[in-house]
């Protein structure tokens, strides 16, 4: 009997070395090649072709698969890869508005929490959501704010120091 060793697979996959055929044959193995920073862009492309959904999803997550191979994945009846594309930083705005149509709170919650949706699409989010405000639903780097704009210049009761006087 052979035993595989798994791990030493899944380094030969990673390596910027490896040939991409040899990548190709290997993400039979798993989908740790799809989810790889390093995979050259005709190896993604090629495994957006995997019927193995596990490899589509890895594609579907990763920042360095291509917008085209994304928006493609946008187009897909399966709700997994809508919602891993949706929380892909790197899928193009126009797709994030397109799973902004989406109902389902899976997609709508990644597209909250992905920092590259747009304010649009988070202000069509947010009106669909009774209970959410766009404050709510992005990090500090998109939050909205409306800053603090004090009402009456008079002194605080509290405060003791006398304000200057306009000579």
């Amino acid at each position: 009997m052979t035993t595989v060793d798994w791990k030493a697979l899944k380094r030969k996959a990673r390596r910027q070395d490896t040939p991409p055929e040899r990548r190709l044959e290997l993400a039979h193995f798993s989908p740790d090649l799809a989810r790889a920073q390093n995979t050259p862009p005709d190896v993604l492309a090629t495994l957006a072709q995997h019927p193995d959904l596990r490899v589509r999803l890895a594609l579907a997550s990763n920042p360095r698969t291509p917008s085209a191979l994304l928006a493609a994945f946008c187009r897909s009846s399966d709700m997994e890869l809508l919602v891993a594309v949706a929380g892909n930083k790197s899928t193009p705005p126009t797709e994030l508005e397109t799973l902004a149509q989406h109902r389902n709170a899976r997609i709508q919650g990644q597209l909250a929490s992905n920092p590259s949706t747009p304010l649009d699409v988070l202000t069509i989010i947010a009106s669909r959501s009774g209970n959410l405000t766009i404050q709510g639903l992005k990090s500090s780097s998109n939050t909205v704010t409306t800053p603090h704009v004090p009402t009456s210049t008079k002194r605080s009761q509290t405060s003791s120091k006398a304000w200057p006087s306009a000579n």
